[in-house]
This record gives C-alpha cells, structure tokens and sequence, in this order.
C-alpha cells in the first residue's frame, strides 16, 4: 500500500483510496490494519510524518527516499513522461494560472494542450517556460532538471461547473500525472 504524494490516514482509508490516488482499485485493510501498517512503514523508514491537516487534523504521511525506491521498483514509472500541476483559480487568487513541473518540455506541453482542448482548464495567453534546478516533483526525489510551464487562465471559482470532453484529454495523452494514470498510459 505505497502512495506517490502526500496523503492524510482518511485519503489512505479502503474508502476513499481509489478515488484519492486516481486509479480504480483499493486494500481491505480496516482503519486498525492501516494504522498497524501505518505504524510498519514508519518503522522501515518507507514513509514519514508530515503533519496534521489543518481541514482534517488527519495525520499526514510522505513516502521516504527509501519508499520512493520501493514505489519505483513496484511501480516502474517513466519520469520522463511524469507531469504535475499546479492551478490557482480566479476568487481564490487575483490571477488565475496553471503550472506544470515536468522533465521533458515537450510532455509537459502536450498535457497542457489536451487540458486546454477537454476544456479542462480555459487559457488566457501563451504558455511560458522556466528552468529549474534542483526541484522535487514527488516528495522523496530531487530532479536535477526540470520545466517549469506556465499559463495564465480564466477559470475561477465561481464558475459553473462545465462539461470535459475526457476523450480529448487522453486521446494524445503521453504523460501520467497519478498512479491511475501511470497503470493505464501502459496497459
């Protein structure tokens, strides 16, 4: 039961698991076994304390550098094809934005391409990179380099939700953002 982000005890529940890492299966662990594995990982240095969420006041658990390496032999991700987002939405920020953090440039485009052709996220101008050094895209491992792609939006909070067009999403699609994505760009 590795995880690839942080995760609070109720994202990590048999409940809520599948829908929390975004892929379509969970454990049969009830909250006494979690806890107990829980307790296990901590004990093998597989996954740390991070803190209690302010929402929730769940603890919340990071893997290590040592569950990373578990969580890449298990899972065997191409980190070339590894995007993660970032999104501040009007009324909640003044600006509205997305950033994607990747390793490749051209991967990191072509999922900002697909989120902007599902109408996922709305863009309001062109997308600039950075390069960045030294960045952790997970929790446990540092990449040497890295983009930084940035887009200016104008989806807010207050907008009424509006219908994605998923075919458009992952029709193109040669990145994985979550192990749901990661399982399915490779079966």
């Amino acid at each position: 039961m590795l995880f690839d982000s942080n995760a609070r005890t109720d994202q990590l529940s048999a409940s809520a698991y599948a829908i929390h890492m975004n892929c379509d299966y969970s454990h049969s662990l009830n909250d006494d076994e979690l806890s107990a594995a829980i307790c296990s990982l901590l004990s093998r240095n597989l996954v740390r304390f991070v803190g209690n969420s302010a929402n929730s006041h769940a603890p919340t658990y990071s893997l290590t550098e040592a569950g990373g390496a578990l969580w890449e032999l298990e899972r065997k991700p191409n980190w070339k094809q590894y995007v993660t987002t970032s999104q501040k939405q009007l009324g909640t920020f003044s600006t509205g934005s997305i950033v994607a953090f990747c390793v490749d440039e051209i991967v990191g485009r072509k999922c900002l391409g697909a989120m902007f052709a599902s109408g996922l996220i709305t863009p309001a101008g062109a997308i600039r990179s950075r390069s960045l050094c030294d960045k952790r895209l997970v929790p446990w491992k540092l990449f040497p380099s890295v983009y930084a792609l940035r887009c200016q939006t104008t989806d807010s909070v207050h907008d009424a939700p509006k219908s994605v067009e998923w075919d458009a999403y992952h029709s193109s699609r040669c990145w994985w953002r979550s192990i749901g994505e990661l399982l399915s760009l490779y079966s």
